[in-house]
């Protein structure tokens, strides 16, 4: 009985109590509930113990309302947390108990959400790293957490950004490698510690960030840096030595190439052997081979379908019709064009110089003159602008200089592109033989290649140097003849100057003409009649010319000995061994050297015989007659001209090439033919070009089962 009654008293005493604590902690909400938020805070931190739950999840209720003092949302996560571990580890009789207070598992999330919420719009509001940092640090499993991250991220990188330095990025790759922005940020480190690293552009400094960052996607602009740098000269020796010093830079091959390049600026197979023998390390020995075979090898233009390629001397098509004009292949380099721009191939059809031009010329002396916005220049076989592209007007390099112009004036230009003669001549001339003529307001003059003064510029007109060092030229009233010195060697007192032939020039005065030779010494005096024409027949010819007395012609030796009296109306070319072309009552006929008259007079036109013919005018055109006045071809010729010892013949607006015997050597069937280069005719006919060894005769034409 004794222990029944004790245990009903402990019982009493039990239910006493948790009745007394049970209404603590409703009286607890219960002021929470009236905003009593001081004596709530207070009833509830004396309860933590023995409410693990419902205590912190008030306390969680009071910091996170803003409408008291106690409001801090660090706080209410922090106790919102708490009751939720707590909650895990009551039992259900407890669990219902709170029940009794509202307080259950999706109570808890419910609130931790909002705490979530409310401190995810705080960090928007604040919109700083340190908030979203904050954030995401305490609010781990919010739902907000990957948004907060993404935002974080945007600020750290924007922040990042602003400085803009090497460091910077490198700390926004290691505090956050899961972000969006580490490809771009990870690109931009690279580039400013490849900045940072190179600031004061030494080729040292480039040297140790490749051997310091091996990987960096920067190697490569570091090796071009070196390469610009290294060769900066743009020299055969700086881009060899370069080689020497980096033989890894990507840039070697480049270099060998320009190395070659300007080592055949005077393109010769003899050129590119001696280059094989000068660098034996040359490390593209096929090309080399290659280049030496196609060297020696003649390409020929032709025209298919209205575009144009190259062929060979067989007719092969060596490289396609595919270009809208072509010229010539000149120093190992074809100027072609393509749509519409202008380029440069060589003979395996490697673009040297890309189509970027809107004009330009073949290449000549190892330079090509291009234009740009319609402005010329120069550039090399590197593409090397030796000569800016930004004058109006621009020469070939002639001793080593190039003449220049831009709206203003005219001056030159070195290989280096420097204007060695400034611009400030009114007129200058492309050097020859190493002198220049030159005009400014006191007229005109001559300068050497340091631009100093040969002749004063002073005569109102003035011509080159001749082959004999002389120059014709006139002041105000009359001509004389100055040497190199820019010494009178003839005196200004003559009326006009013929061009030297064989030694002598005719030299007129008061009406009366003779010769002078080239030290200004009168061989012949001034005793022939003169007309102006005297400036175009008076040249010595074989040592022989025409002279002009009493309205008569006649011939004289270069002593002034007549051959031929002056007793015609008009005389061909003498050759003592030839029949002579002479005019008499407006006819011409033929006379021999002693003065016989062979053929009457009775053509329009006549020219002396050559080799055994002579071309004379008839009444339906020109023919060339033998000494028996037989006509050699049986349709008239139209027009004849003489191209060394070959003539082209016109008849009926085709044309046709004879030799010096008279001789067709090219049917007249061609609608064009003209000079290609020493060797060679070019020849169109019916818009198709085919050409004429002048040598063996062959005829260079495409292959029809092209």
């Amino acid at each position: 009985m004794g222990n029944i009654m004790k245990a009903l008293l402990i019982l009493v005493f039990i239910s006493q109590s948790f009745s007394l604590f049970s209404s603590k902690i409703d009286r607890a909400f219960e002021a929470l509930y009236r905003y009593d938020y001081y004596g709530a805070k207070e009833l509830f931190k004396k309860l933590e113990i023995k409410e693990p739950v419902a205590s912190p999840y008030g306390q969680s209720l009071i910091y996170g309302r803003n409408d008291n003092p106690f409001f801090n949302l660090d706080s209410a996560y922090f106790y919102i947390s708490k009751a939720e571990e707590s909650f895990l580890n009551q039992g259900e009789s407890k669990k219902e108990d709170l029940l009794e207070l509202k307080i259950d598992s999706s109570a808890i999330q419910s609130w931790k959400d909002t705490i979530d919420k409310k401190a995810y719009n705080l960090a928007l509001k604040t919109n700083t790293l340190n908030s979203f940092q904050k954030f995401i640090d305490l609010h781990r499993d919010a739902e907000q957490i990957k948004a907060a991250k993404m935002i974080r991220n945007e600020i750290a990188f924007q922040e990042a950004k602003e400085k803009n330095s090497a460091r910077s990025y490198k700390e926004f790759l290691d505090l956050y490698p899961n972000a969006s922005q580490l490809y771009e940020a990870k690109n931009r480190y690279e580039e400013r510690l490849f900045i940072e690293y190179t600031a004061s552009k030494e080729i040292l400094e480039y040297t140790n960030f490749i051997k310091n960052y091996p990987n960096s996607p920067y190697v490569k602009a570091s090796e071009d840096s070196i390469y610009s740098k290294t060769v900066e000269l743009k020299t055969q020796e700086s881009y060899y030595s370069f080689i020497k010093k980096y033989p890894n830079n990507h840039n070697v091959e480049e270099a060998w190439r320009n190395v070659y390049n300007l080592y055949i600026m005077e393109y010769s197979p003899q050129k590119i052997i001696q280059f094989r023998i000068d660098y034996p390390d040359y490390p593209f020995l096929d090309e080399l081979v290659e280049d030496l075979k196609l060297a020696q090898k003649e390409f020929f233009p032709f025209r298919e379908n209205n575009l144009f390629g190259f062929m060979d001397e067989a007719g092969e098509v060596l490289i396609e019709a595919k270009y809208e004009a072509v010229e010539e292949f000149s120093e190992g380099l074809a100027l072609v064009i393509k749509d519409g721009k202008v380029g440069y191939i060589n003979k395996v059809e490697d673009i040297i110089i890309p189509f970027d031009y809107e004009d330009g010329e073949s290449f000549l002396n190892g330079a090509a003159i291009v234009a740009k916005n319609d402005k010329y220049g120069l550039i090399n076989r590197n593409n090397d602008a030796i000569v800016s592209i930004k004058y109006d007007l621009v020469g070939n390099f002639y001793s080593g200089l190039a003449v220049v112009a831009n709206d203003i004036a005219y001056g030159f230009v070195n290989k280096n592109g420097e204007e060695l003669i400034p611009l400030k001549l009114e007129y200058a001339s492309d050097f020859e033989n190493n002198y220049a003529l030159i005009e400014v307001d006191s007229g005109k003059g001559m300068i050497n290649t340091l631009g100093a003064t040969v002749i004063a510029p002073i005569y109102t007109w003035l011509e080159p140097f001749n082959e004999y060092g002389i120059s014709r030229a006139k002041n105000d009233t009359a001509y004389g003849l100055l040497d190199k010195n820019g010494s009178q060697i003839l005196p200004f007192e003559y009326d006009r100057i013929g061009f030297f032939s064989e030694g002598l020039a005719v030299v007129s005065k008061n009406g009366k003409y003779g010769y002078v030779n080239t030290k200004g010494e009168f061989v012949i005096d001034l005793k022939f009649d003169f007309i102006d024409q005297v400036m175009v027949w008076g040249e010595m010819r074989n040592g022989k010319a025409k002279f002009y007395r009493d309205n008569k012609y006649g011939i004289i030796d270069s002593l002034g000995k007549e051959v031929f009296p002056a007793i015609f109306q008009d005389v061909g070319d003498y050759k003592k061994e030839e029949w002579v072309a002479v005019k008499k009552r407006e006819k011409w006929g033929y006379s021999n050297s002693n003065l016989r008259l062979m053929i009457p007079y009775k053509y329009d036109f006549a020219q002396s015989f050559l080799n055994g013919y002579g071309l004379v005018k008839m009444e339906d055109g020109f023919n060339f007659i033998n000494e028996k006045e037989e006509r050699i071809f049986a349709q008239s010729i139209e027009s004849i001209q003489k191209v060394d010892t070959l003539y082209i013949i016109e008849s009926k607006n085709l044309k046709g090439i004879i030799n010096s015997k008279i001789e067709a050597v090219l049917e007249v069937e061609y609608d064009v033919i003209e000079e290609y280069n020493s060797t060679y005719f070019k020849l169109i006919k019916d818009g198709s070009i085919s050409y004429w060894n002048k040598i063996n005769g062959n005829i260079v034409s495409k292959n029809p089962n092209d």
